[in-house]
């Protein structure tokens, strides 16, 4: 009693405040919900089925492999996290196929929008790192950094390498806006990152872009990596620069 008397009289004090008003009568605030980040201003977008093409990675997922991929961008100069972490919370809005975590249904896996925004993280010892189940629950994708050089590196079932290129290049568009205030052009892949994502972008287009096939039909055997591996498992990354031109 002696608290919410106090409590009385601080409101007693207050402008605009009635005298009567107790802590009693005062309501609890209702608790912000985390929104979901893959769900910018559309509630339409919710979880999400995997399309013909990606459901074969969760089932080819170990504990020391994770069917990953990655595209990075080197600039000029050193990269300011800061500005790197406000770019990707603004990129990921955009893009609500990319802002997911994969989670396992009672019969299949399936896309669910991320719930908190990811935190760009320092370069590794080796690109493409295998990562658990347990943070592909949370996030699916994952932007790192070194020195001048930012990567994005994508667990398969989220996109393919053109859908990951367009990623990267809106991404990098927007940290070059935010940091050295220029307009870049939402073209040659770079989107807007101020607008709403379009269906399409969203949709399994596998029947209506596969064509016609046979049973009979042979694929061409790929080609196979061959050499010795490392004895601890590390990964080596070759890079090497060309003209764009090209």
């Amino acid at each position: 009693m002696g608290k919410k008397n106090k409590k009385a009289k601080n409101n007693h004090n207050t402008p605009n405040t009635q005298t009567n008003l107790t802590a009693a009568t005062i309501p609890n605030p209702p608790k912000k919900k985390n929104k979901p980040i893959g769900e910018p201003e559309n509630p339409q977008i919710g979880w999400m089925r995997l399309d013909n093409a990606a459901k074969i990675y969760p089932a080819s997922t170990r504990r020391s492999w994770t069917p990953m991929f990655r595209i990075s961008t080197t600039f000029t100069e050193p990269v300011d996290v800061e500005v790197l972490q406000s770019a990707l919370e603004k990129t990921l809005r955009r893009f609500p196929g990319i802002a997911v975590a994969l989670k396992a249904g009672l019969f299949w896996n399936y896309l669910d929008p991320i719930k908190e925004m990811p935190k760009v993280q320092p370069e590794g010892p080796c690109p493409c790192l295998p990562m658990s189940r347990k943070n592909l629950k949370k996030c699916a994708v994952r932007v790192l950094y070194y020195e001048n050089r930012i990567a994005v590196e994508y667990f398969h079932s989220l996109t393919d390498g053109t859908g990951g290129l367009i990623f990267m290049k809106t991404l990098a568009a927007e940290y070059l806006t935010q940091k050295y205030h220029i307009d870049i052009p939402c073209e040659e892949g770079i989107c807007d990152r101020n607008e709403q994502p379009k269906p399409e972008e969203l949709e399994d287009s596998f029947i209506n872009n596969a064509g016609s096939f046979t049973d009979g039909s042979r694929d061409t055997v790929s080609y196979r990596l061959r050499g010795t591996k490392e004895p601890d498992g590390f990964i080596n990354l070759t890079t090497g620069i060309m003209d764009a031109k090209a």
